[in-house]
């Protein structure tokens, strides 16, 4: 499987600032859901016993760790550009 990452060096100014916006609401998003999901998680395997749904509310998080590292690229790309 090939690497689908762009490459954010050919992305024009405008290109790079709207992905950056995108990428930011994304992980705030997501982040808030998250959250929000872990909860739910945590509450749910206390008051039912189950404990094992606490491996799901500790992993759950993990999964915008992707959204968080292309995000830290895109600042970095703009700082370097000196766009903001």
């Amino acid at each position: 499987m090939k690497n689908q990452e762009i490459d954010l060096a050919v992305l024009s100014e405008d290109e790079l600032m709207q992905k950056q916006k995108k990428l930011r609401g994304v992980t705030i998003g997501s982040s808030i859901s998250m959250a929000i999901l872990t909860g739910v998680l945590t509450y749910l395997a206390i008051t039912t016993q189950q404990y094992a749904l606490l491996v799901g509310s500790v992993a759950l998080p993990l999964s915008i760790l992707p959204g968080v590292i292309a995000w830290n690229k895109v600042n970095k790309e703009v700082k370097a550009r000196g766009l903001r």
